[in-house]
C-alpha cells in the first residue's frame, strides 16, 4: 500500500470511527482491573463487550 492509500484509509477510518464510537474512560484500581481484564480473557470477549453484559445483567436484577 502506498503512502497516499494509506493516509486514505486513517482519514477514513477516523471519520469513521468519530461517526461511530465515543471514549469513555475511567479510573479504577488495578486490582479491580485486574478482574475485568481475566474475565475478557477467560471469556474471549472486549471490555465494551464485558461492560454491556454487566449491564444487561444489572437491568435484569432490578
Amino acid at each position: 500500500m502506498n503512502e497516499k492509500n494509506q493516509r486514505k484509509k486513517i482519514e477514513y477510518n477516523t471519520k469513521y470511527n468519530k461517526e461511530n464510537y465515543v471514549n469513555f474512560s475511567l479510573k479504577i484500581k488495578p486490582e479491580l482491573n485486574n478482574k475485568i481484564v481475566n474475565y475478557c480473557k477467560s471469556n474471549d470477549i472486549s471490555r465494551p463487550e464485558f461492560l454491556e453484559r454487566a449491564i444487561e445483567a444489572l437491568n435484569h436484577n432490578i
